[in-house]
């Protein structure tokens, strides 16, 4: 408050001024919608909910779920509902059925590039065929793909092929940072000698605090590392606010089940878990069971220091109420001759 005199036309008036300071922008919140798959293996076009293929008696009675066609129907419609969406996969798009044995890497490009993704890691399956057989997916991707602890470098195959440690998309004026990773078990599992894989962890910290320094509040981490080396990510790094995981193979899920159960699916826990770290921040680890059977669906509000306040969500189960997208049945259409003979050749081998 301040006081003063003003003179007029011989008068004295005698003023007060009261100032209120309103703070501005104090605890600004930020909301992000986050879809996500992993471990797809090569399911490209509807099956069973086993996971077997679907045939053609059981597709026409809505009995069939997943496919890429179904998955793109749904991110278009929650792209044109929420402002703020990100897609990402946590990687192994490779191996898994007839599709990835005699098309390779050609058909997993187009699909990834059909759906879209934000970014997407690398899984340990692709390298089933070498460096060689990923070459094609990181030369001819539209898709960010994102491994902070791969290091190319001394493989011959990857020569002018650059796989980035981390991003930053932005929304308005917040800034968000994406990590890509893998296990460091693909030293052991993968057929990859000249391939250096690193401690995830290590490089996830590292690039986080870049990310930081950039100005990125919310950073999410995305890769293929099974569960519980998700926790201790989500434990160890504090700013980290969100991991996407992958490899485990496993349904994270808080709603509505029969008998304890989602679509035949056994919820290994909630959906996000969440996990409390000793300076009292939070982490959201979520995963997506696998095959694309469901799309990890999840609307996260951080405050402006890059902590999630409140969330909701589930997995959607991509089942006939998600109609499939046309333009994704005719990418499939291209190549169905070509699976078709194959599969007689099988059929008449036995």
């Amino acid at each position: 408050m301040a006081t003063g005199t003003l003179k007029k036309d011989g008068w004295q008036l005698h003023t007060i001024v009261t100032v209120v300071l309103v703070p501005l922008a104090c605890c600004a919140e930020f909301t992000i919608t986050l879809l996500h798959t992993n471990d797809v293996h090569s399911r490209f076009e509807e099956f069973l909910p086993s996971g077997t293929r679907c045939p053609q008696s059981s597709a026409k009675l809505g009995l069939c779920v997943g496919g890429i066609a179904r998955q793109k129907t749904l991110v278009n419609r929650v792209r044109s509902t929420e402002q703020h969406v990100l897609f990402l996969n946590a990687g192994d798009y490779y191996q898994g059925t007839l599709w990835y044995y005699l098309l390779g890497a050609k058909i997993v490009v187009e699909a990834v590039n059909y759906l879209g993704h934000d970014a997407m890691s690398l899984g340990n399956h692709e390298f089933d065929r070498g460096p060689q057989g990923l070459a094609p997916l990181l030369r001819d991707s539209k898709v960010p793909i994102l491994g902070c602890n791969v290091d190319f470098r001394k493989e011959p195959s990857q020569k002018n092929l650059s796989l980035k440690a981390s991003m930053t998309v932005r929304f308005g004026s917040q800034l968000v940072g994406i990590i890509g990773y893998l296990t460091l078990k693909s030293v052991l599992i993968t057929k990859a000698p000249r391939v250096r894989f690193t401690n995830e962890t290590d490089c996830i910290k590292r690039e986080a605090v870049q990310l930081r320094q950039q100005g990125a509040k919310v950073i999410i981490a995305v890769g293929h590392s099974g569960l519980d080396n998700d926790k201790e990510i989500a434990r160890a790094i504090p700013e980290i606010s969100v991991v996407v995981g992958g490899r485990s193979h496993l349904l994270l899920y808080s709603g509505h089940t029969v008998n304890g159960r989602v679509s035949g699916d056994l919820p290994w826990d909630s959906y996000p878990l969440v996990v409390k770290r000793a300076d009292g921040s939070r982490c959201l680890i979520v995963h997506d069971f696998w095959m694309g059977k469901y799309m990890g669906n999840l609307t996260i509000t951080w405050d402006d220091h890059g902590q999630p306040l409140r969330w909701r969500g589930q997995p959607t189960l991509l089942d006939n109420s998600v109609e499939q997208d046309p333009a994704g049945l005719a990418l499939l259409d291209k190549y169905r001759p070509q699976l078709h003979a194959a599969r007689s050749r099988i059929v008449a081998g036995t």
